[in-house]
């Protein structure tokens, strides 16, 4: 499984309702960036958790930069975490 490591929360203006949007931003192990909607993270979105017995523990969502037609169910997952390690 990978990781993706936050770094940054910005506000965008989502083009459909014209309203501001936070938006997480991801660097992920493989050099990719990408964003996900902070309230899709903060209320409970379609996501698996690290450690389903912790609500506070790692979400896993599906990998943006992997084809899972093409790989086996745990390779395209993708670990949100908040810091990288040192």
């Amino acid at each position: 499984m990978n990781k993706a490591y936050a770094f940054a929360l910005i506000t965008v203006t989502d083009p459909e309702t014209h309203l501001s949007v936070e938006v997480q931003m991801y660097r992920h192990e493989n050099g990719g960036i990408f964003g996900i909607d902070a309230s899709f993270l903060t209320n409970g979105g379609m996501y698996q958790l690290a450690d389903p017995e912790d609500e506070d523990s790692d979400a896993i969502i599906p990998d943006p930069f992997v084809d899972a037609t093409d790989l086996e169910y745990d390779s395209f997952k993708v670990q949100l975490q908040e810091v990288p390690p040192t």
